[in-house]
């Protein structure tokens, strides 16, 4: 089949295409990381031995995402959108028989849910990122839970040879509240620290810089430690994935710190604590789970297979990939246009409120010159003039003039 992929994650970005890619489909990535894959545009993954397609590439030079050209749409068999709905409205009215795909990332929220909903009743199928995101308030359901992934053998080999105390991160300072960064800073007090990613050399000492993605994979094998913090509002991300099925000892924050009050944050049913990790919203008791774990490598090591053993069950390519089949397997009729309507403005429903001459005017157009001069006052020229007749013919009731008190005290004479 023929995917036409619009991405907003270029990490997730690099799992998901090789992964389609592997199952036999031709996949299109428009404006993501990977639409030209052996050069992508960020470079927070490596190029990807995947097909061009030169045509397609001229085409999408000549529109965006928001306004999606006819062509791309009428070459794909599925349209697979990661998580912005502006992608799936602004463009519905070309997707009419195609089979669309909403992917969810972790960063939906009620608002999101409530903009999708019209177009689920219209044939959008729905794949999230986690059974968390089903407690999100108006929440539109799931046809699918297929988590991010990755490959065992790609992600294994901690040793924990230094004593260093990582996270990874992207602007962590820039969005501390969604990233609970001065709850990293309480828990690495006095250890040797790093924050690693993109945008953090605000963070002073804490700054590990950024790293390709083979130096990352070689951090997380020698590092002795590794903090979730979490990103609001998502039940989990990648990089938790990448940390436990590399194997290093994962200590994560609770519910109280990584939930946004919806019940969402999977973290401590991922992490089962004191077995696969430690996970509390207790800063103290997890100060003192990192020192125990710089102290002694034995514990590290055990926590740290656990909790691979763990992510292999969870987040392993062979389940993943056993999911996607199953759901692209699945036979669909496609979607249905519907009427097109315009993001952001309410429709009125006829009778409520002050319609407009616009409105009358248009109403009198969609009906037949035959109907018009049947239904009333309002339906067509010929029945007012009608009604106007009728008025006219109908004789005038005699009005009484008001007694007053001239007219009164005559009558009394």
């Amino acid at each position: 089949m023929r995917i036409l992929y619009l991405s907003c994650h270029a990490a997730l970005e690099y799992d998901e295409l090789q992964l389609l890619a592997s199952l036999g489909h031709e996949v299109f990535c428009v404006h993501g990381s990977y639409q030209v894959p052996q050069a992508p545009a960020d470079s927070v993954r490596p190029p990807l031995p995947l097909p061009r397609y030169p045509a397609l590439e001229a085409i999408a030079r000549q529109c965006s995402r928001e306004r999606l050209d006819p062509r791309l749409v009428a070459w794909a068999d599925i349209i697979l959108v990661m998580h912005v709905p502006q992608w799936i409205i602004n463009n519905w009215h070309l997707f009419g028989g195609k089979r669309v795909i909403w992917r969810s990332i972790g960063q939906s929220t009620p608002r999101t849910e409530r903009m999708l909903r019209p177009y689920r009743r219209l044939g959008l199928e729905a794949v999230r990122h986690s059974p968390g995101e089903l407690r999100i308030p108006g929440n539109i359901g799931a046809d699918a839970i297929i988590r991010f992934y990755k490959d065992p053998d790609e992600f294994c080999g901690w040793t924990g040879n230094s004593d260093e105390v990582i996270t990874l991160n992207r602007s962590m300072r820039a969005r501390a509240a969604a990233c609970n960064f001065p709850a990293f800073v309480a828990l690495t007090q006095g250890c040797n620290a790093r924050v690693y990613g993109h945008g953090n050399e605000d963070t002073g000492p804490l700054n590990g810089g950024a790293l390709d993605y083979e130096a990352m994979k070689r951090k997380l094998r020698e590092a002795r430690v590794y903090v979730y913090t979490g990103t609001k509002p998502a039940c989990y991300t990648l990089g938790l994935v990448e940390a436990m099925m590399t194997g290093i000892p994962v200590v994560a924050l609770g519910s109280r710190w990584g939930d946004v009050g919806w019940g969402s944050y999977e973290v401590p049913h991922i992490i089962r604590n004191g077995v696969d990790g430690f996970v509390s919203d207790d800063l103290g008791y997890l100060r003192q789970a990192i020192a125990r774990l710089l102290q002694d490598h034995g514990l590290a090591a055990v926590i740290g297979q656990n909790g691979r053993q763990r992510a292999i069950a969870l987040f392993g390519e062979p389940a993943i990939r056993a999911q996607w089949v199953a759901l692209l397997s699945r036979p669909h009729p496609g979607v249905r246009t519907g009427r097109r309507r315009v993001p952001g403005r309410r429709r009125r429903r006829w009778g409520r409120g002050r319609l407009g001459g616009g409105h009358m005017r248009r109403r009198l157009l969609r009906r037949s010159p035959r109907r018009l001069g049947r239904r009333g006052l309002f339906w067509g020229l010929r029945s007012r003039q009608a009604v106007s007749a009728r008025r006219a013919a109908r004789p005038k009731p005699m009005r009484r003039r008001p007694i007053t008190g001239r007219h009164r005290r005559r009558w009394l004479a």
